[in-house]
């Protein structure tokens, strides 16, 4: 049986250090060598919700939230699938970005 979604809880410690360690860098600008651009931290969401703070990686602005989707950059929201064909799946993205900071899964 799966865990529930604890999103609704405030971050633990834990959480708040790989969230802030997630923000130091886009992963989507990395992917791009672009470098390490300061970023937004982003939930993957299972059935709309939340899974957890620990499964999240940063986006910039650019990459997070502004709405583009041409040949200069696409956004995580609201273009999920281009966003994904570009860069590699959110499952993906959160696997890379533990790598760089040195999670473990």
């Amino acid at each position: 049986m799966e865990a529930e979604p604890v999103s609704l809880l405030s971050p633990n410690k834990a959480e708040l250090a790989y969230m802030r360690a997630c923000k130091e860098f886009c992963i989507a600008c990395h992917v791009e060598g672009h470098g390490r651009n300061p970023a937004h931290f982003h939930h993957i969401l299972k059935n709309g919700k939340r899974i957890s703070h620990m499964d999240g990686f940063g986006l910039c602005n650019t990459h997070h939230a502004s709405g583009l989707n041409n040949f200069v950059a696409v956004s995580r929201h609201p273009w999920k699938k281009a966003f994904e064909a570009r860069f590699g799946t959110e499952q993906e993205l959160l696997a890379l970005t533990r790598e760089l900071i040195g999670v473990g899964a």
